[in-house]
C-alpha cells in the first residue's frame, strides 16, 4: 500500500554522533568560585559587609538601652494593668515593650494575672483573666453619669 510506505520510520542518520547545538541553545557552563571551596551558594562580599554594619549597629543600640533588671513584682503588675486597660489584648513583643522585662520573668507574672489565647480571632496573644476585669466596670459608671 503506498500510504504504509510514506509513513514507515526511517533509520536515524548520526544516531551514535555527539548532539550538536545551535550558539544560542547550548548548555551553560557552570563555573565554579574556587575561592570558596568550589561552593555555589555563598553570599557575595558585599552582603557580608552589610551583615556586620548592622550586627555593630544592633550592638551599640543594646548597650545604651542597657541590661533588662527585674524591677518589684506589684510594679511590673501596675504597668500590665495600666496597659490593658487601653486595649483589651496584648501580644508578648508589646508587653516587652511596656514593662521593659525579661521575657521570663514577664511571662510568669502574665500567668498570675492573664490568659494565653491559643485559638480564635485573637490567637498568640494575652489577656487578663476575668476577676481582674475592675476596669471596665469604672469605665461603664463613667459613661452612665
Amino acid at each position: 500500500h503506498p500510504l504504509c510506505q510514506s509513513t514507515a520510520p526511517t533509520p536515524l542518520e548520526g544516531y551514535l554522533q555527539p548532539p550538536t547545538y545551535h550558539p544560542e541553545t547550548r548548555p551553560s557552563i557552570a563555573h565554579k568560585d574556587l575561592r570558596h571551596g568550589g561552593k555555589t551558594n555563598v553570599k557575595p562580599d558585599y552582603f557580608i559587609i552589610l551583615c556586620l554594619d548592622k550586627a555593630v549597629e544592633y550592638e551599640k543600640r543594646k548597650k545604651a538601652e542597657g541590661r533588662m533588671v527585674r524591677a518589684y513584682r506589684q510594679q511590673v503588675m501596675d504597668m500590665l494593668f495600666s496597659a490593658f486597660e487601653e486595649h483589651q489584648y496584648y501580644n508578648i513583643k508589646d508587653l516587652l515593650e511596656v514593662a521593659k522585662q525579661p521575657a521570663t520573668y514577664l511571662k510568669e507574672i502574665l500567668r498570675e494575672i492573664g490568659v494565653y489565647n491559643t485559638k480564635g480571632t485573637h490567637k498568640s496573644t494575652w489577656e487578663l483573666k476575668p476577676k481582674y476585669h475592675h476596669y471596665q466596670g469604672k469605665k461603664l459608671q463613667l459613661c452612665n453619669k
